[in-house]
């Protein structure tokens, strides 16, 4: 049609949408998200993009859909939940966790945005809805891909607008369900905060990991600033929610070895976890920071209930021993200026040591 009309002088051919197509082959496969060829901009991630507003909108949305797909794949017992990272929707999802980080880190001001469409509570959403069942669970499968999600939220905290957020929001929580690979059965309304420190507190056990312990205690411990607004309701979750007990364990450096050093001498282990630089160094850092942040404001006058929740941790701490040793030291002046935050660093997070250390963690990482 369009050679006939060009023969007879004159080309007025007009498509319809979808008439013509171009194949690619060697672009076959490849994840497309926003307009944007996900693995093609992670070998670039400071490439500027048309875009980056829709490009985060998409990556957000498909991580929330993707990552309640993988996690009901693994809970169904319908992929391998000891090799995650021989899944292709456990693959997928950490590609978008990747992109999500990478885009954070090139353009941080887009956490403004994320902010806008209530990113910051849907991720927390989904890590609330699973952070039970894989806690419980043997495999670490789901572990790993709520690790992924972790350290975007952990990314999302440096902006005010998101620690508020968390700290003020009523989500849904799983209530009652079985047990190993069955997910969660019914959902009813958490209390302002509960969410956020339930992921907080569940992150913690051991199974998780050193990496994940770092990035929610720094999470909680930026959501606990002194400039976020309703920051008293998540010292009201975590005294109601027992968090403050495991947060003391973490001080006593004398306790014992840490995980992965049984087989080093006690002696030795105890030295390294009393060295600055270590992940078990961080975390004690950590630690002992969002311990302060609890008690911020106990002797108020006149009281409130805020601080009267403060008032009755810090009476709890003034017993405990491993608090009096270390709550007047300031371990974080011997870690190094880029990541102590009140010295303009970045975070602890970058401290950490092992396979995704200071960058972008795996499906393997962790236990």
């Amino acid at each position: 049609m369009a050679l006939k009309q060009q023969q007879g002088g004159k080309l007025d051919l007009v498509l319809r949408p979808g008439a013509v197509t171009i194949k690619h082959p060697e672009l076959e496969g490849e994840v497309v998200v926003g307009g944007v060829f996900v693995k093609r901009y992670l070998e670039e991630p400071e490439f500027p993009l048309r875009a980056p507003k829709r490009f985060l909108e998409h990556l957000l949305e498909q991580i929330v859909q993707e990552g309640h797909k993988t996690l009901q794949l693994f809970a169904a017992g319908k992929a391998d939940a000891a090799k995650p990272e021989a899944v292709p929707e456990a693959q997928r999802t950490s590609m978008l966790c990747e992109a999500v980080t990478a885009l954070l880190r090139v353009q941080p001001l887009l956490a403004d945005h994320a902010v806008q469409i209530a990113a910051h509570l849907k991720l927390c959403g989904l890590l609330g809805t699973w952070v039970g069942f894989a806690t419980t669970g043997a495999e670490k499968g789901p572990r790993a891909v709520l690790l992924l999600v972790t350290q975007i939220l952990h990314q999302l905290t440096t902006n005010l607008a998101v620690n508020e957020g968390l700290a003020s929001a009523t989500l849904a929580l799983p209530r009652s369900g079985g047990s190993g690979l069955d997910p969660p059965a019914t959902f009813a309304a958490s209390r302002p905060g509960e969410v956020f420190v339930t992921v907080v507190k569940g992150t913690l056990a051991p199974c998780w990991g050193e990496p994940a312990h770092v990035l929610a205690l720094e999470a909680l411990q930026r959501a606990l600033a002194r400039e976020v607004r309703g920051r008293g309701l998540l010292v009201a979750e975590c005294d109601r929610l027992g968090l403050v007990p495991l947060l003391v364990a973490r001080l006593d450096w004398k306790a014992g070895p840490a995980a992965g050093q049984e087989q080093q001498s006690k002696s030795t282990a105890l030295v390294a976890a009393a060295t600055t630089g270590t992940n078990v160094a961080a975390i004690r850092v950590l630690a002992l920071g969002v311990l302060r942040l609890l008690i911020l404001g106990h002797a108020a006058d006149p009281p409130t209930a805020h601080s009267q929740v403060a008032a009755k941790i810090h009476a709890a701490l003034e017993g405990n021993a491993a608090w009096k040793s270390q709550s007047n030291q300031r371990h974080d002046l011997f870690l190094p200026g880029a990541a102590n935050q009140a010295r303009g660093g970045a975070g602890v997070a970058g401290l950490l040591q092992g396979t995704g250390a200071g960058g972008q963690l795996s499906l393997t990482d962790g236990s």
